[in-house]
């Protein structure tokens, strides 16, 4: 993602926002929080208490990753596989802190009826950082957003909050 938005950077955008679903929330969190050319954050449907990334594996999956150094799941009918590697990464970061310290106005975006990330996991992130957080929590909304018009709503919010705080800021301060 930095080498993304330093791309961007160098094309002339003077305002940049990222948003990321799920783990993509927590890696566009932990890539604010360290490029001060991000001006803005939206975390959708993100585990942001920590990265505690084994305890969705059951005995025998931590038993596969400690004995061939990969593990295998399924989520949401996708096969994946994760290595030793990732778990290690993983454990690098603090992002209960991260969240605390975020200079970006922060998003958080979650679905009361998330059946992957259970929705208290936004209530808690935006406790740690509540001056510089919003919370937008839609109802019946699952992981994926679903049903259809959760979707259209939670688009139409987070294209909103940008505006503000990216178009609307740049025009007040006349920056591009």
């Amino acid at each position: 993602m930095k080498i993304a938005t330093a791309f961007i950077a160098e094309k002339g955008a003077l305002r940049i926002g990222l948003a990321g679903h799920s783990m993509g929330a927590v890696i566009a969190i932990l890539t604010a929080a360290r490029m001060n050319t991000i001006q803005a954050v939206c975390a959708l449907a993100g585990r942001l208490s920590g990265l505690n990334a084994t305890h969705f594996l059951s005995q025998s999956q931590r038993k596969e990753l400690y004995d061939t150094g990969r593990v295998s799941f399924s989520s949401r009918g996708r096969s994946l596989q994760l290595s030793t590697g990732f778990f290690a990464d993983a454990g690098q970061y603090n992002l209960p802190e991260t969240i605390a310290n975020l200079k970006a106005p922060l998003l958080i975006v979650h679905g009361d009826h998330d059946e992957i990330i259970p929705v208290q996991e936004a209530y808690l992130a935006q406790k740690l950082n509540h001056e510089n957080t919003t919370l937008a929590i839609f109802p019946g909304a699952d992981h994926m957003f679903g049903p259809k018009e959760s979707r259209r709503q939670v688009s139409d919010s987070v294209v909103k909050w940008f505006k503000k705080h990216l178009y609307e800021k740049a025009k007040n301060t006349n920056d591009r």
